[in-house]
């Protein structure tokens, strides 16, 4: 049997922002933890959907078409799915401890 995983005891280790950790596997999927700080890069991912949730903070994901930039906001405990083929960029005006879900070996 595996132990359940305390979210809050893996907060601390988490150093280099927008590099998650990886917590546990299901299906096929990785779930992992991680620290934003300032803004990611514009990215889209053509083949899978984002899964953000938000442990401790804020995070903002922005997303963009041609012709206009929409955001949302993310509090704790709160959570967004960014849709394949959207692009977009979580951006954090503070440090902010998140759940990333996504295919394994993406």
């Amino acid at each position: 049997f595996m132990n359940a995983i305390n979210l809050q005891s893996e907060l601390p280790k988490l150093t280099q922002p927008w590099s998650p950790t990886l917590l546990a596997q299901f299906d096929g999927h990785d779930i992992m933890v991680g620290l934003g700080q300032k803004d990611y890069p514009w990215h889209t991912h053509d083949d899978f959907d984002d899964v953000f949730l938000v442990i401790k903070g804020r995070l903002r994901l922005e997303m963009r078409d041609a012709e206009t930039v929409k955001s949302v906001t993310l509090e704790a405990g709160e959570l967004f799915v960014v849709p394949r083929g959207v692009e977009h960029r979580p951006v954090a005006d503070a440090d902010v401890y998140f759940i990333l879900i996504e295919p394994s070996a993406s």
